[in-house]
């Protein structure tokens, strides 16, 4: 949270000074520690393979929230209304993840442990580094490039391949990374096959499904105006489809000790 705060505070100094929206930018990363603090108790269900309480938490992350933030926006204030919802999501999440559950453990220092996992976890933070890179500099690149209504098609079709990108990572750390954890050598590569085969029907279908009628759904779902953005979201469509496939060899290299 505070190395977020810091970038805030240097992009606010390179564009010229703070803005109206640094306040709630920081805000916003209140979503930091609360997914922070989840990460333990949600490996502890998926390693109970609990997939009922895990699916149930984001329904109830998602539609309080929502209602929250909602609620906000439809009285006023929508930047604040966004804000709620966002952090909101996280809190929520958080909270439906270890209640009840005992899932959640008493933060303590380890240093056998640590020792054991230094090396791994550095070389999955380059990992993760890489992925976030890859996410999002192109957005910024292709910011240099193209003018506001054209960068505008490329945001629009951005969000199509994030979602299937959001989709195979939740797939990841809740599906398959415990079922590789829990099975060796050869008894992994059934896994890679069902996993495949799942994103397949699960990302797949609605992929092609975006690509071969993206003018249409364009058009339905954002107006004419809209339109020429089809090109970019069938292609952004399919490439979500393929990077969403790597997901699953991502899951068994992690779990495999291959991060390097």
């Amino acid at each position: 949270l505070p190395v977020y705060a810091g970038v805030l505070a240097l992009i606010a100094g390179m564009t010229g000074g703070p803005g109206a929206a640094d306040p709630m930018l920081l805000l916003i990363g209140l979503r930091i520690p609360f997914d922070l603090a989840t990460l333990q108790p949600q490996a502890v269900l998926a390693q109970r393979l609990s997939y009922r309480r895990m699916a149930l938490r984001s329904v109830v992350a998602n539609a309080g929230a929502g209602v929250v933030g909602i609620g906000i926006a439809a009285a006023g204030a929508p930047m604040i209304g966004l804000i709620a919802y966002q952090a909101g999501q996280s809190a929520l999440l958080f909270l439906a993840t270890v209640h009840r559950t005992g899932a959640l453990a008493r933060p303590r220092l380890h240093r056998d442990c640590l020792r054991l996992l230094a090396r791994q976890a550095g070389m999955a933070s380059i990992v993760r580094l890489v992925a976030a890179t890859n996410s999002y500099v192109d957005q910024i690149l292709i910011a240099a490039l193209l003018d506001t209504a054209r960068l505008a098609y490329f945001n629009l079709a951005k969000r199509v391949e994030t979602t299937f990108i959001t989709a195979s990572a939740s797939f990841s750390t809740i599906l398959f990374q415990p079922l590789f954890a829990a099975r060796q050598g050869a008894g992994r590569e059934p896994v890679l096959r069902n996993g495949l085969a799942t994103l397949v029907l699960v990302c797949g279908l609605p992929a092609v499904f975006a690509a071969v009628n993206s003018t249409r759904l364009v058009t339905l779902v954002f107006g004419a105006r809209w339109l020429p953005a089809a090109p970019a979201v069938a292609l952004l469509a399919l490439s979500g489809l393929v990077r969403a496939l790597g997901g699953v060899h991502g899951a068994l290299l992690s779990v495999s000790g291959r991060n390097g």
